[in-house]
């Protein structure tokens, strides 16, 4: 549950950065979400057929298993886009962490929680 607490504060936080640091922001952001979607469709039309997964397949379920597949399928996206999320935004960070510009804790709580360190603040968070 401190995840999302975390994540949701961090997201909220997002509005106060300086200009520059908010652009910054956004574009790994972006990044990220492009990086979770070419993990998505890697997965399903090229390691999926390896699997014997068709994705072109035609389903027949009723109820429960729609539900089912519905719940696999959004969690299938999540984990895609998070994949994705931790890929850009950890690389990102360990650059500025090798660069001096975070912390160790701060590049933690950027890559894993969107976290943004104090001097990235217009006024504070």
């Amino acid at each position: 549950m401190k995840f999302f607490r975390e994540f949701i504060k961090n997201y909220k936080a997002t509005y106060l950065l300086k200009k520059r640091y908010y652009n910054i922001t956004s574009m790994v952001g972006l990044l990220s979400v492009a990086a979770g979607l070419a993990i998505m469709m890697a997965l399903v039309f090229y390691v999926g057929p390896i699997l014997g997964f068709d994705p072109d397949a035609k389903l027949d379920l009723s109820g429960i298993e729609t539900f089912a597949i519905f719940v696999a399928g959004m969690s299938f996206i999540i984990a895609c886009l998070y994949s994705g999320v931790l890929i850009v935004a950890g690389s990102f960070a360990f650059v500025m962490y090798k660069m001096g510009n975070f912390s160790k804790a701060e590049a933690l709580n950027y890559a894993l929680y969107s976290g943004y360190p104090e001097y990235w603040f217009e006024n504070g968070p």
